[in-house]
């Protein structure tokens, strides 16, 4: 796995002249460019408010009862 990325300093990518370039951190070079990016909200699923409510609560429900599943394994095996 790559630990180190040669950053262009300027954000050509193809402007590699040696003072355009930087070489750092993988996980910097990540923050450098993701602290720029607007994050979208929502899923890509074109879904109305009341939609996505019910599928969120319906996702509340699934991982309630799984947690109640598994309290009961624990309270059974232990």
């Amino acid at each position: 796995m790559r630990s180190e990325v040669a950053h262009h300093i300027n954000g050509i990518k193809d402007d590699n002249r040696l003072e355009n370039l930087e070489v750092i951190a993988f996980g910097e070079h990540s923050r450098l460019h993701n602290a720029r990016r607007i994050p979208k909200r929502g899923y890509k699923m074109n879904l109305t408010d009341s939609q996505r409510k019910a599928r969120s609560d319906r996702a509340k429900k699934m991982r309630l009862s799984e947690k109640g599943r598994f309290a009961k394994a624990q309270i059974e095996k232990g």
